[in-house]
């Protein structure tokens, strides 16, 4: 049975007698938990370890991938919503809609998925001088004032932030406030419908559609895709009509939606209520994809090793020191899922293996000469026994250099 981080985390039993689970789930903590302890919540199995930074859910339902995300997750909440209140031990989820491992059931066969998004920070700068005729530098002229709007105060508390929820509460919060200073809400009018109508004149004074993620007007896909998936989610303790009990959004739906939400957010602000937009020189979304096609395009490789040491950027080799270097099959590039997001992902069959190394640091290769272009580690190692095929899937996230925070 696969486990992680000493925590047993699911597969076919190894013996007789013991329980085949078919859907997992690990995230990291911010810091090391301060309590051991085992719960079963709705079906799943929850556990932590004094000291350990790693935080399991395990179940015995045969589910897909997104079921093993939507409930699993909400198992965990629910955990540490229990720890916090009867032992006083607050514990956060770090990184979460960014990096997990997790297995899911797929067509009878067990799936362990390692993934992990990492930021590139790029960014391009350029000073300009103006000369008179006389070849002496000109001063250069002041630029516009500063515009200031209620508006900011919830996007610095949403950027400050290091929980995703509480970062989306608040940038929605800044984007009514926003979306007031353009057209205030009649006495007449509900939320939904005010909305609507302040959404469209934003969309026909402006053109947004690049920031948009298919070919819906701003007010359809806001209301439809940002209000009632996740908003309505974060800001109401009990059910509206035609929701389901309350919980948190998926969190790698709500990460895609937040980055989503301060584009427009940023546009709004600039373009029609008159705030500067701060930082140059950024790269685009076409430059990052460049960028990236030329190592990935060539002699691509993904690959893990045993070896236990910590990875850094510095990193030439998987396995230093010699350890096992394990090779995955079919390594795959993709771009386009959504702006400013690159990813590489590659499988390994185990159906067939007759052992293999736990997994702790896993990354990709590039060119014939395989070099290192990324590592990234699996605290505590993963075993896997029990399963059927590894899927390693590691995504690249532009940031420019003068761009907002989208990781929590």
């Amino acid at each position: 049975m696969a486990t992680i981080d000493g925590f047993l985390f699911g597969g076919r039993p190894d013996s007789e007698g013991c329980a085949d689970y078919g859907a997992a789930i690990a995230y990291s903590l911010r810091t090391p938990c301060q309590a051991s302890r085992s719960d079963e919540i709705d079906g799943w199995i929850v556990e932590s370890a004094a000291g350990k930074s790693t935080i399991v859910a395990r179940s015995t339902q045969a589910i897909g991938r997104q079921e093993v995300i939507t409930a699993g997750t909400e198992c965990i909440q629910r955990y540490l919503d229990l720890l916090s209140y009867e032992r006083f031990k607050v514990s956060e989820l770090a990184g979460i809609g960014d990096s997990h491992v997790m297995l899911y059931t797929d067509s009878d066969r067990r799936v362990v998925e390692v993934m992990v998004t990492d930021d590139l920070v790029l960014g391009v700068s350029a000073t300009g001088v103006v000369y008179d005729r006389d070849g002496n530098p000109k001063p250069t002229p002041p630029g516009p004032p500063p515009v200031w709007t209620p508006a900011l105060r919830f996007y610095r508390l949403s950027q400050a932030s290091g929980d995703l929820y509480e970062a989306y509460r608040n940038l929605w919060l800044g984007l009514e406030a926003l979306l007031s200073t353009i057209s205030a809400k009649r006495v007449d009018e509900g939320e939904r419908k005010w909305l609507r109508r302040v959404l469209a004149e934003v969309g026909a004074r402006i053109d947004v559609r690049p920031l948009l993620p298919d070919s819906r007007g701003l007010a359809d896909y806001m209301l439809t895709d940002q209000y009632e998936r996740m908003r309505c989610y974060l800001f109401h303790a009990k059910p509206e009509e035609g929701m389901a009990a309350p919980t948190l959004p998926d969190p790698e739906a709500l990460v895609l939606a937040y980055a989503q939400l301060i584009r427009i957010w940023r546009d709004i602000a600039h373009h029609l209520v008159g705030v500067r937009q701060g930082g140059i020189g950024v790269v685009t979304y076409e430059g990052f994809r460049a960028l990236l096609f030329a190592p990935f395009s060539s002699g691509l490789g993904v690959v893990y090793s045993d070896a236990r040491a910590p990875a850094g950027n510095e990193d030439t080799l998987i396995n230093p020191g010699g350890t096992a270097r394990i090779e995955l099959e079919n390594p795959r590039y993709q771009d386009g899922a959504m702006p400013g997001l690159v990813s590489v992902s590659a499988s390994l069959p185990i159906e067939a293996q007759v052992s293999l190394p736990e997994l702790w640091r896993f990354g990709c290769e590039v060119g014939s000469e395989k070099k290192l272009f990324c590592v990234g580690r699996v605290e505590g190692g993963l075993g896997l026994s029990g399963v059927d095929q590894l899927d390693v899937l590691q995504v690249f996230r532009l940031k420019n250099a003068s761009s907002p925070k989208l990781s929590f």
